[in-house]
């Protein structure tokens, strides 16, 4: 398992678009980790933006990975009602949105999808 900070990698390959903060790559999946005070709908752009990279972008040729599977993660302190609902509407067989709102939901949205 790797732990990637995306700011560095951005950084690093002069990737200008929005993007989470952090991946978590595990075999074939991958974890995209948006951390924040109160979640908006930028913060689901950011993870979108992230996920083309992954699927066919630069973030796919730089890291050669070839994920058969994604998590989506919004790490947020607070609540918002309807972050929820549009990650439900979004989540497809390969790709899985989720709200955590503290470290350890974090660990096990993790666990469940198989990244220890």
């Amino acid at each position: 398992m790797r732990i990637l900070d995306l700011e560095e990698i951005a950084e690093k390959i002069g990737w200008k678009e929005k993007h989470a903060d952090k991946l978590i790559v595990s075999n074939e999946i991958v974890a995209v980790i948006e951390e924040t005070g109160r979640p908006k709908l930028d913060d689901i752009v950011k993870l979108e933006k992230t996920i083309q990279a992954l699927r066919q972008g630069i973030l796919r040729t730089y890291l050669r990975v070839n994920p058969r599977k994604i998590i989506a993660i919004i790490h947020a302190e607070r609540r918002d009602a309807m972050i929820p609902k549009i990650l439900r509407h979004k989540t497809r067989k390969d790709t899985i949105y989720c709200k955590a709102s503290c470290n350890k939901e974090v660990h096990t949205i993790l666990r469940e999808h198989g990244i220890q």
